[in-house]
């Protein structure tokens, strides 16, 4: 990601996603984030980011939900979406992810 693109956190723990605005902002990025699928839906619509963070354990239209939603809209269907966690100790097989997501492997980069 090159320094002043615009980067939308779907992430509904704020001290996580307070955490990720301030990496991003000293690294020279524009930040916005919601607290949850479905303004983070409506946010990337409007604001059209450069990349999407989208948390794995989302409150409120969970990742699959979003994902499926912004893989239909145009132009925030071609937008970068990386998968993130803060927890610990998380053992969900990739495997898993891929079929969930219905994508193929060579597409996905978890």
């Amino acid at each position: 990601m090159t320094v002043g693109q615009r980067v939308l956190i779907i992430e509904d723990d704020s001290r996580v996603a307070e955490l990720y605005m301030s990496k991003l902002r000293r690294r020279g990025h524009e930040v916005d984030k919601a607290r949850d699928g479905v303004s983070g839906v409506d946010l990337a619509g409007s604001l059209l980011p450069d990349a999407i963070s989208l948390d794995i354990h989302l409150s409120r239209l969970g990742r699959l939900a979003v994902l499926s939603v912004l893989s239909k809209q145009e132009p925030v269907s071609s937008v970068p979406v990386i998968m993130t966690t803060a927890l610990s100790g998380l053992r969900e097989p990739v495997s898993r992810l891929y079929a969930e997501l219905d994508a193929p492997q060579e597409l996905l980069h978890l």
